[in-house]
């Protein structure tokens, strides 16, 4: 039996079975891409933020249900839509130059806070832009997601203000901790603590430290006339009356206990504590506060007592408290309603000298060393003189007396610079004729104190300011200290 002939496959045919082949796949490859849109749509759409498309021109592409959302539109309104056109011009172009930052380098920006206005009112979100790469590879846009962080935000700030109204709080209990209740100034508590922290300081950095100890005139006399509310109308108008005195910042008065008063002046000389304690004396004065119970005046008046030192010969903040009180003591004794400087000791000598150790005083140090043994010894005498000197001045004693003390002073001056003049030239200092024309002008000022002091001109500071100033800090330690070399050299 003869096989049938096959036939031979028609071309059109293939080529029909072939497009067909194709159209499958494109539409299942549509199909894919159609879900895959729909599912990226719906990732989109879920993510609780605003997410957008932008093109390189500043409209949207695609955006989010949320943004539109915010904007009160449906997403295809918004789909080609500016900024321009949502946003006043200048705060879009704000975000188009952002925009154009991130195409032109290339770099993710992230979490970038701002405002945004929406019709609900201002909205604070967090931002984030990646640039949006086309299928060419080109930069063609961005994609940004904000998030709404308006209630971080708003806690944020709740607790910001919870804590400078707990900071607030805090300054108020530490302040209520310091301040005396009654007068409303600091407290004795502050006093003790800060006394100790300002002498620390002084004694650190070689400057004076003034105490000022005061007290009420026979104020217990004042009470048992007047009456205790009285009495304390009294303390809180004299204190506020000395607090208006200290004006200066690292001064401070403080209520030391009952009808007793304390400030303390930082880096105060004599001259300089004893003008404010007058000042302090005639503020509470000029008060008026009748008391006719007083031995003083027919007011309220205080009493004070100084105490100026230098770390280096009172060696406790109980040292400077307790020359005050001497003083403090001394001006009460001496008929009240009076300022009385710190004298630690009596009399000594026929000369009616007292003794100042812990008052205003010129110390020689070790460091202060030249290297030749007849220099140094001078310059220990030369302090001890001016010590005396002081001494005498601030002790009122005769003007005779002080003008022996001065003399004997300017007298060693002139013999140490004749000695030390010989000792520079010996030693070929090559600026010993400069030192000598300095020495003579030094000389030539502490004789001109010497006929003020005998004129009753002279004053305490002038002459602590001549030594500790003009012949210790100016000359001692910076012109002295230049030929110390030489002297060391040869030893």
């Amino acid at each position: 039996m003869k096989k049938p002939a096959q036939k031979k496959p028609d071309a059109s045919t293939g080529k029909a079975r072939g497009q067909k082949s194709t159209m499958a796949a494109l539409r299942s490859s549509e199909a894919k891409y159609r879900l895959l849109s729909s599912q990226l749509e719906a990732i989109i759409d879920a993510i609780p933020g605003l997410v957008f498309y932008k093109d390189d021109r500043n409209n949207f592409i695609r955006v989010n249900k949320y943004l539109a959302e915010a904007q009160k539109k449906r997403k295809e309104e918004l789909e080609g839509v500016s900024l321009y056109d949502l946003y006043p011009r200048e705060e879009a172009e704000l975000y188009y130059q952002d925009d154009l930052a991130v195409l032109a380098s290339g770099l993710p920006r992230l979490n970038i806070e701002e405002p945004w206005d929406t019709l609900d009112g201002t909205r604070w979100v967090t931002t984030s832009k990646i640039p949006l790469i086309g299928d060419d590879g080109r930069r063609v846009g961005i994609i940004g997601i904000s998030l709404d962080i308006t209630e971080r935000k708003q806690s944020d700030r709740l607790i910001q203000e919870l804590i400078q109204r707990l900071e607030k709080e805090k300054a108020h209990a530490q302040l209520n901790a310091l301040t005396d209740g009654l007068t409303g100034i600091l407290n004795r508590r502050y006093f003790d603590e800060t006394l100790k922290k300002e002498f620390s300081r002084a004694k650190r950095f070689g400057n004076s430290l003034t105490l000022i100890m005061m007290d009420i005139d026979n104020f217990k006399n004042f009470n048992d006339r007047y009456g205790h509310v009285s009495g304390d109308d009294c303390l809180r108008q004299v204190a506020t009356a000395l607090k208006i005195i200290i004006g200066r910042a690292p001064d401070f008065v403080a209520r030391y206990g009952g009808e007793e008063f304390a400030v303390v002046l930082p880096d105060t000389d004599l001259e300089g504590a004893v003008i404010v304690a007058e000042r302090l004396r005639k503020a509470v004065m000029a008060l008026g506060i009748p008391h006719d119970k007083s031995d003083a005046a027919a007011q309220v008046t205080i009493s004070l007592g100084i105490a100026t030192v230098f770390p280096e010969t009172v060696k406790s903040p109980e040292g400077i408290i307790e020359l005050a009180d001497k003083a403090l003591y001394r001006a009460k004794h001496n008929g009240r309603n009076r300022c009385e400087v710190a004298l630690e000791k009596g009399a000594s000598g026929d000369s009616g000298l007292r003794d100042t150790s812990g008052f205003v005083r010129l110390v020689w140090h070790s460091s202060d060393a030249s290297g030749n043994s007849l220099i140094d010894s001078q310059h220990r005498r030369l302090y001890t003189l001016a010590n005396k000197t002081l001494a005498t001045k601030l002790a009122g004693c005769e003007t005779s007396a002080c003008l022996s003390h001065m003399a004997e002073l300017v007298a060693e001056i002139e013999l140490h610079f004749k000695d030390e003049e010989k000792l520079l030239f010996s030693a070929r200092y090559p600026a010993a004729a400069e030192h000598r024309k300095i020495h003579a002008e030094l000389v030539l000022k502490a004789k001109h104190l010497m006929d003020r002091l005998a004129g009753d001109e002279l004053s305490v500071g002038d002459l602590f300011n001549f030594m500790a100033d003009d012949m210790i800090s100016r000359h001692m330690q910076i012109e002295d200290r230049k030929f110390y070399p030489y002297f060391r050299q040869e030893a």
